[in-house]
């Protein structure tokens, strides 16, 4: 695979016409800024067939794919995620900081990043960052797989593996997958 994107040899991974496969990771950071839709969309643009994406809760719990576990960096915004609500969230600038022509892109919801995906066919590696809630984000990582039907497009993992290892045991869907990344596949069968 070329470019920005990583080694993967997942079946999960969506193929160009002539077969092969490409991940990028959701930076794409010299064009965009990372986790946004527009990053996703050239991530795209360039082949991609599956882009790696982030996810933190916010205060009122709601799943937001961000990079970091504060808004400081990428935002015009201060503050750790998980002490903002939606709304606050929403209401930053994740673009303008980057260059003036993404000025007004807004932190997606997972919601909308699954939404997007499985209109444009993509997969998504999904990297639970939660920090002080990690199971309430495995919990609501996986109603939302099974609520956009989302399931087989979609490889969670995570460096904790006692949160994976928790996530397995919750959510029979989860299936541990040999790797060195502790990559754990949801299975379309839950």
């Amino acid at each position: 695979m070329k470019g920005t994107g990583c080694t993967c040899r997942s079946a999960f991974l969506p193929a160009r016409p002539d077969g092969s496969k490409s991940a990028a990771t959701a930076a794409t950071a010299s064009t965009t800024r990372e986790n946004t839709l527009p990053a996703f969309e050239a991530a795209k643009a360039r082949g991609a067939t599956t882009v790696e994406i982030d996810v933190v809760l916010t205060a009122d719990s709601e799943p937001i794919v961000l990079h970091d576990l504060t808004v400081d960096r990428t935002t015009d915004g201060h503050g750790f995620a998980a002490d903002l609500s939606l709304e606050r969230v929403q209401s930053l600038d994740a673009g303008s900081r980057f260059h003036p022509r993404f000025a007004g892109t807004r932190i997606p919801t997972l919601a909308e990043v699954l939404d997007w995906a499985k209109r444009d066919k993509m997969g998504l590696v999904l990297e639970i960052k939660e920090a002080e809630q990690p199971d309430l984000a495995v919990d609501r990582v996986a109603s939302l797989l099974a609520a956009t039907s989302a399931l087989d497009r979609v490889v969670v993992i995570s460096f904790d593996n006692v949160v994976l290892k928790r996530a397995v045991e919750r959510h029979p869907g989860f299936e541990p997958r040999p790797s060195p990344t502790l990559a754990t596949q949801i299975s379309s069968e839950s």
